[in-house]
């Protein structure tokens, strides 16, 4: 059993973990393609993860100072205080 890669370059051989490169002359891809040619698809391919990365107010006021931003980023904490009282 195989399964897609994301870069459509190589499958995966599920039975050992191998990547078979797109090349006609290797024997994998050669068996890869029999594989298919019998009736079989892939697994299609997996997608990273992406895990959202949570900052503290520390590091968050960090970063506003180096881009200038503090004293923006108060005016417009304030700013939106203020509205939710209307």
């Amino acid at each position: 059993m195989f399964q897609r890669t994301l870069s459509d370059t190589a499958v995966l051989r599920l039975s050992d973990g191998a990547f078979i490169p797109q090349e006609e002359g290797n024997r994998a891809w050669q068996a890869y393609q029999d594989w298919l040619f019998a009736g079989n698809e892939p697994i299609p391919a997996t997608p990273p993860q992406i895990q959202p990365r949570i900052a503290t107010a520390k590091q968050l006021r960090y970063a506003l100072s180096r881009m200038g931003m503090v004293q923006a980023w108060q005016e417009a904490v304030v700013a939106s205080s203020e509205e939710s009282r209307i």
